[in-house]
């Protein structure tokens, strides 16, 4: 709709997609930091590919620092919250 991924938080337009975002910024660093995380390197993959947004301004970079891509040896040892499952 509007041609970028650039979603603010607390955007009064479309608060669930504002959630939404902020979500999956928590979730990623809960990924990088090995904790149980609903983030997958598919859908880092495919966000990163839409040019999603690792931080919610240019001044957060600080917490949110732009991602690098998810090192092998991540993607060769299942997050916590995928254990057991088959894919």
């Amino acid at each position: 709709r509007y041609g970028h991924c650039s979603v603010p938080e607390g955007w009064k337009d479309n608060p669930r997609l504002a959630q939404w975002v902020i979500d999956q910024r928590q979730e990623y660093q809960k990924y990088l930091a090995k904790q149980r995380s609903t983030m997958t390197q598919e859908r880092y993959q495919r966000l990163a590919a839409l040019g999603f947004l690792w931080h919610s301004s240019a001044n957060a970079g600080e917490l949110y620092p732009t991602p690098s891509p998810i090192p092998k040896h991540r993607l060769l040892t299942p997050s916590p919250s995928s254990a057991g499952s088959a894919k």
